[in-house]
């Protein structure tokens, strides 16, 4: 994936930091309910946007619709 400029987004360079913030996320979704909840309302970009969130985290980048 690229971005309009050609350059690769960050959250496909992902490191260990972006990858333990990411997991952590993930987690919180491991509840059964919450699980349920998120089969019933997932699309398919969910990790990405996951991965997107974790690098707004790290890049202190705010956070964006």
């Amino acid at each position: 994936m690229h971005l309009k400029d050609g350059s690769t987004p960050r959250w496909c360079q992902s490191g260990p930091e972006l990858l333990e913030i990411a997991a952590v996320t993930l987690r919180m979704l491991a509840e059964p309910t919450r699980l349920n909840l998120l089969w019933q309302l997932a699309k398919p970009r969910l990790i990405q946007k996951t991965i997107n969130h974790a690098d707004h985290q790290v890049s202190g980048e705010p956070a964006h619709d």
